[in-house]
């Protein structure tokens, strides 16, 4: 995933979130030495979040195991 700094982020926040949306490559904004904040495509979040939904029960989680 790119790191990009909250500098960077802010002089180009136009051109990042066009790229996030078109590539769907998330990206990490650092705004300080131990705080970051990840930018991703709205869909891809849904995506995750249902994931993980479906993932903890766990009667959903054997039926979509692959084996």
């Amino acid at each position: 995933m790119q790191q990009i700094t909250f500098d960077k982020f802010k002089e180009n926040i136009v051109f990042i979130f066009d790229d996030v949306l078109n590539n769907q490559k998330p990206i990490s904004v650092s705004l300080k030495e131990d705080r970051e904040v990840v930018i991703l495509d709205a869909d891809d979040y849904r995506s995750i979040m249902e994931t993980l939904y479906l993932l903890g029960n766990s009667a959903n989680a054997e039926r979509l195991s692959v084996n």
